[in-house]
């Protein structure tokens, strides 16, 4: 129902990857009895769903320009898994995320909506030590961040900006399988957090399996929580208000992945406070490869979960307040061609309940 008329709609959502470059549409379809409701295409970014080169962390460019799904900046102690897509999944969104990976510096940027924007965020860093010629044993391959994050408009109709700005440093001890960081955030005008901990990742040779990891200690002051800007915000859309009632408290974060075989891949992550509402998210993917070998059709799944919980709540209630539920089929036409099914439920913080599905084609060449 929009604007009091009934619409039947169809999405079509090719994704098409050439070596670095990575291209999404989004082609919505609606109509009724009056024809096509021509205003879906007023907007480029309701065509366009995104547009890639490269992945996050590759040298020396990593650009994505339309729907954000996972966004982090540094550690994600202020932005982590940020997606910029609200409860109108049929909309598209045009944000960016452009990253500079330089040898001993960089820069990485987010912004919620190019042609309209409203979030922006950022995150310079470095490697003093080496950028000074110091060669210190360990000591050198210290990072240094500054990372800084506005909302001007964290609520519909709420001119209050909503900044949060921190300070990071990081030091690989074992190459990938071992890094020690620290962070600490400022949410301005209200509280103050810090975390530290250790992170890393490892690929065990005789499985063919990765695994990744991060475990952390959280110090919150009041009116402060940790990374915000999150995969729920914009469904939540919190505003301001939700800070004044953040509580002093201390706890965990500890997050882990694990693939095998390159055919399954299995994601868990969750806050343990003494006060607040923690946060948890869980994923799993089943790559059409395994499937392929028992039923001999490409065929692939996956499901993810992300909730903030409130007290009382079961761990991955899937019908709990302030929760996304995302599952997905796809069946693979040939080599090139994948056609996907995506189901997404969103119950907001009153409740209420989005369903959408759509059908989308993906080409690889």
């Amino acid at each position: 129902m929009i604007d009091g008329k009934s619409y039947s709609e169809i999405i079509f959502q090719p994704d098409i990857s050439l070596g670095k470059l990575g291209i999404g549409l989004n082609i919505l379809a609606r109509w009724n009895e009056d024809g096509f409701r021509k205003k879906d295409y007023d907007d480029a970014g309701n065509i366009i769903r995104y547009v890639r080169w490269a992945e996050k962390g590759d040298k020396p460019l990593y650009a994505r320009l339309g729907t954000l799904d996972r966004a982090i900046l540094g550690h994600g102690f202020i932005l982590n898994h940020y997606s910029n897509q609200g409860t109108d999944t049929s909309k598209n969104i045009l944000g960016s995320e452009i990253d500079v990976n330089l040898k001993n510096s960089g820069v990485e940027t987010v912004v919620n909506n190019i042609t309209d924007p409203r979030l922006f965020g950022g995150r310079v860093y470095c490697k003093p030590l080496k950028m000074l010629k110091i060669d210190i044993p360990i000591l050198s391959r210290i990072d240094l961040g500054l990372s800084g994050v506005t909302d001007t408009e964290p609520q519909q109709g709420n001119k209050d900006s909503l900044t949060v700005y921190g300070v990071d440093l990081g030091m690989p001890i074992f190459g990938n399988l071992l890094k020690v960081y620290a962070d600490t955030a400022k949410i301005q005008d209200f509280g103050h957090g810090m975390a530290y901990g250790l992170g890393g990742e490892k690929h065990i040779g005789w499985i063919d399996a990765n695994l990744g990891y991060k475990i952390e200690m959280r110090n919150l002051g009041e009116k402060f929580v940790p990374g915000v800007f999150n995969s729920l915000y914009e469904v939540m859309r919190p505003g301001t208000s939700s800070l004044s009632s953040a509580k002093k408290s201390s706890g965990w974060y500890g997050e882990t992945s694990l693939g095998i075989l390159k055919a399954i891949n299995m994601e868990f992550s969750m806050e343990n406070f003494k006060e607040g509402e923690p946060r948890v998210h869980g994923g799993l993917k089943v790559n059409s490869e395994l499937i392929s070998r028992i039923t001999k059709k490409n065929i692939g799944v996956s499901f993810s979960y992300d909730q903030v919980r409130e007290k009382g709540d079961n761990l991955f209630n899937l019908n709990a307040k302030n929760s996304v539920t995302t599952q997905e089929i796809i069946y693979g036409l040939n080599d090139n061609v994948i056609l996907s099914y995506i189901y997404r439920g969103i119950i907001d913080k009153n409740g209420v309940k989005t369903k959408t599905a759509s059908l989308a084609t993906k080409m690889a060449f």
